[in-house]
């Protein structure tokens, strides 16, 4: 059986702190920033500061051979002096597993404002997030729903190299100056993927390679017009790939590694295989984090920044994880009462779905979820992380070896446990991607033996349960087909809208959302299992064995 998490003693480094909601009600509308870290990735919150500019509550893990807490204390308050509020806790934690759900609660506790933002460390908030959820807030009508404010998510991606992560590439300061900071930096960014590269010309800054300082306001611009010189006018096109004429690094010692390499090079153009220009910035790329096809990234994307915030009608699946701004406390709603806000559930440690589980028990919790016009969080890439790779081993070896030990391992009991915990909130317990349904349309209905019930067509956000292949387009966006939408709206903002993939994604979600609206959940399922079935491909009979030779008789 799986030990218990071990208590986690908590050092409250503000004079007072209480649960978190049991002072009295707030009358401004601001937003604190939720995270947490461990000690080596401290130095990420300087620039959330940077970016947020406004309260900040952050819980840092200590492990038993790290830092002294008071030495982590006077760290994380120097690396958040760019922030408005600072409000930090050392929690006592074990190596591992990492206890992350327990200290996002603790950050949580800490804060003090209306509403707060919910962010892994390892997203950075556009320059203006704040102000832009605040308005958002502001301009949504007075209701007793129960509402969550998505910050679409993106990511850094590189497009002609054997891999895909930057961090494996570019040094940590260049990594830090290619992400986007403002919209407009972002469709450049999302435009390198498309054919040609970014459209236009502009200036970089220090700081960053997709922002421009000629627009940051009309003071800049007038000082820039006053003393601009000649040799200031030319700036960023389109670095070019080409083979340079001296390698960047000394040549590696012969290697089974090196000797795969050689081999993935021959398979790609001539120009491309020098990886010294892996980490040129016309290599790199913004494009929808994975499994966040719900944003409706296309819509988000054209619209304008001062759109009134856009209601995401379903969920494609179970695995989308958006990172959303709730109240802090608790909130009124015409069907449950007064009730307080879905907290983590500190079952879930170290890494997987542990924070699909919260979203989950906001659906649960009848919370309805819009988007926030212009305001977005880029993923920071890193290297892969030792939990990670274990979970995936997990997944390669379906637990096999944990199966033969009787045990189920980290991933078979973080499977295990999502499913009860889909069970119990009455949500549809396929714990995989939204179309990938049950055939026995038993388990979708009421389970008289265990007084399960299913939910999802009496809540306010449901699961879409649209095919496959609705789902596979809307969910794996095709990164060249946005980057041209993404390089329409750079060139001309007002015609981009007419791109004929922004059409055709909106055609689909109009079809599933009216599916939504015409038949309850079990009967969506049911067309979309036999559309599924349609489609797939027939199967071949598999060819008998052939008779061996009868033996030659002499």
């Amino acid at each position: 059986m799986r030990a218990a998490l071990p208590v986690l003693v908590a050092l409250a480094l503000a004079s007072a702190i209480d649960g978190g909601c049991t002072q009295e009600k707030q009358t401004k509308t601001d937003i604190t920033l939720v995270t947490q870290c461990s000690a080596d990735r401290l130095w990420v919150v300087t620039k959330l500061c940077e970016r947020w500019h406004g309260p900040l509550s952050l819980a840092v893990a200590s492990t038993p051979a790290g830092e002294p807490a008071e030495q982590l204390e006077g760290r994380a308050r120097g690396y958040m002096a760019l922030c408005t509020e600072r409000r930090v806790a050392v929690v006592a934690a074990p190596p591992r597993p990492y206890p992350v759900n327990a200290l996002r609660n603790r950050a949580w506790a800490m804060a003090t404002t209306s509403h707060v933002l919910l962010l892994d460390i390892d997203f950075w908030p556009s320059v203006g997030a704040r102000r832009r959820v605040v308005a958002a807030l502001r301009a949504l009508p007075a209701s007793a729903e129960r509402r969550a404010l998505v910050l679409p998510a993106l990511e850094l991606t590189l497009q002609h190299s054997e891999t895909k992560n930057p961090a494996k590439v570019l040094e940590q300061a260049e990594l830090e100056r290619q992400i986007p900071s403002s919209k407009l930096g972002l469709l450049r960014c999302v435009a390198n993927g498309a054919a040609g590269g970014a459209p236009l010309r502009w200036r970089p800054t220090a700081a960053n390679h997709w922002e421009d300082p000629l627009a940051d306001g009309p003071r800049r611009r007038l000082a820039a017009k006053r003393h601009r010189a000649p040799h200031h006018r030319t700036i960023v096109r389109r670095v070019p790939f080409a083979p340079t004429t001296k390698p960047t690094t000394p040549a590696p010692a012969v290697s089974p590694e090196t000797l795969r390499k050689r081999a993935f090079l021959t398979a790609v153009p001539e120009f491309l295989r020098n990886t010294a220009h892996e980490a040129e910035p016309s290599n790199l790329r913004c494009g929808a984090f994975h499994h966040h096809g719900t944003t409706r990234f296309l819509d988000w994307l054209v619209e304008p920044d001062g759109e009134a915030p856009r209601r995401l009608d379903c969920f494609l699946g179970n695995h989308f994880e958006p990172f959303v701004v709730v109240r802090r406390c608790d909130e009124a709603n015409s069907r449950n009462g007064t009730a307080l806000v879905p907290r983590f559930d500190e079952r879930f440690t170290g890494y997987g779905k542990n924070k699909i589980e919260w979203i989950s028990s906001l659906r649960a919790a009848d919370y309805a979820f819009y988007t926030v016009g212009g305001a977005f969080a880029v993923h920071v890439p890193h290297l892969q992380s030792a939990a990670k790779k274990e979970w995936d081993r997990g997944f390669k070896k379906k637990n096999a070896t944990h199966r033969a030990a009787g045990t189920l391992g980290h991933k078979g009991y973080v499977d295990d446990l999502f499913r009860k915990h889909l069970r119990g909130l009455g949500l549809y317990n396929k714990d995989d991607h939204g179309h990938w349904f049950r055939r026995d349309g038993d388990a979708l209905r009421v389970n008289a033996a265990n007084g399960d019930v299913l939910r999802e067509d009496a809540i306010a956000t449901p699961l879409c349960a649209s095919s496959k292949a609705t789902v596979d387009f809307l969910e794996d966006l095709d990164m060249r087909r946005f980057a041209e939408v993404a390089k329409s709206c750079v060139l001309d903002a007002a015609t981009c809208e007419g791109n004929a993939f922004v059409a055709e994604t909106r055609d689909r979600w109009r079809r599933a959302v009216a599916a939504l609206r015409r038949a309850p959940f079990v009967d969506r399922v049911s067309a979309a299992v036999a559309s599924d079935k349609r489609a797939a491909p027939p199967k071949t009979p598999a060819a008998p064995p052939e008779k061996p030779a009868a033996p030659l008789v002499i």
